[in-house]
């Protein structure tokens, strides 16, 4: 049985600096790579601990392997995934019962755990780069933090929110509700990163990038479905500004400006998902049939909405039936549609297994 000495680039600079696909196994293959990246970008931390895997790996001689494991550009799941992927490749190709971690910081020391699955570990060696004393600086560590994209997206996408939330209010005179709709916005980006939503908008946006290059119908669905976006939130606007009864309680404010603007944004998101699904069918891909739910699922959860604003509209004045069977109407159709685009998915799963 051998060492593993094994080398964790989770956010793969190895794979967007230099396109070299991980794994990387064995001294060579890895000093090929960390001379490319070295060229492509001498500050990258990740040199240093490949090298001091390379260190490692010689001075244990013929009993340890050296592997370098690559993750993915967007560091949560994905890279996860992709880093566990690559460990069970490693460990077919490798008889080895122990290993021996290096990394470059504590990011990449999150992965311990998916390591730990698959294999012993037996030490774990962090590579910390001494800097001479004018590099250290807080022009410079300041300077370098802002040209980091992870730095940027975490402190950078919630600060341009609240200046632009404070714009718009700004523009149409209404400051006294700019603090509220700042910690709104902002909050809810929180909320949305903390579970990971965050990946799907950069998807989103590595989408609308990839459509407009390639010529694909997407960008053109991309486009009308932020128009329809701004139309149903201008409508909301409207709504607010011009409410259809003056002095009524906020929350019935509220339902009146979901009910003015939610099939709006059923629209924009169903027109993406029709033109998605036209594309899969045209490329005959094999994973159609996971996109067949998503206009279904789309339309109910407007219809829920839309009832439940109605409840809501029509409890303003009183115990009202009409508002009930709004509700209850919703509910039904919502779960109707729902098991229909269940059905449809399955339907065509099996359609597309018989194909393939």
């Amino acid at each position: 049985m051998k060492t593993l000495v094994l080398c964790i680039d989770r956010d793969n600079d190895i794979g967007s600096k230099t396109g070299r696909i991980g794994p990387l196994i064995g001294v060579e293959a890895n000093l090929k790579a960390v001379e490319e990246l070295g060229l492509s970008d001498p500050e990258d931390s990740d040199i240093n601990a490949i090298y001091e895997g390379i260190k490692i790996s010689k001075e244990l001689g013929e009993e340890a392997i050296l592997a370098t494991i690559t993750g993915s550009e967007n560091v949560g799941v994905k890279s996860d995934q992709e880093i566990s992927r690559q460990i069970d490749q490693v460990l077919d190709k490798v008889d080895a019962d122990k290993a021996i971690l290096v990394t470059d910081g504590a990011e990449d020391e999150n992965v311990i755990p998916i390591v730990e699955s698959r294999i012993d570990i037996n030490s774990i060696r962090r590579v910390i780069v001494r800097q001479s004393q004018d590099l250290e600086t807080t022009y410079y560590l300041i300077k370098r933090l802002m040209e980091d994209p992870k730095v940027l997206r975490t402190f950078f996408i919630p600060a341009g929110l609240a200046f632009i939330v404070y714009a718009m209010f700004n523009f149409f005179n209404a400051t006294e509700f700019a603090i509220s709709g700042i910690f709104a916005v902002v909050g809810s980006y929180m909320i949305i990163r903390a579970f990971g939503g965050d990946q799907t908008i950069y998807k989103i946006i590595e989408d609308i990038k990839q459509s407009l290059t390639t010529g694909s119908m997407s960008f053109i669905a991309y486009v009308a479905s932020f128009i329809l976006v701004v139309a149903g939130i201008i409508q909301g606007y409207f709504t607010w500004l011009n409410p259809p009864q003056m002095g009524q309680a906020t929350f019935v404010l509220v339902s009146q400006i979901l009910k003015s603007s939610i099939w709006w944004l059923v629209a924009a998101g169903m027109l993406i998902e029709i033109v998605k699904i036209f594309e899969e069918y045209l490329s005959k891909s094999k994973s159609i049939w996971k996109l067949t739910v998503l206009p279904f699922f789309t339309v109910a959860t407007g219809l829920v909405i839309w009832g439940g604003s109605m409840y809501a509209i029509n409890l303003s004045s009183g115990y009202n039936v009409q508002g009930i069977k709004y509700l209850i109407s919703s509910i039904f159709g919502g779960i109707l549609l729902a098991f229909i685009g269940i059905y449809l998915t399955r339907y065509a799963r099996n359609k597309v297994k018989a194909l393939y």
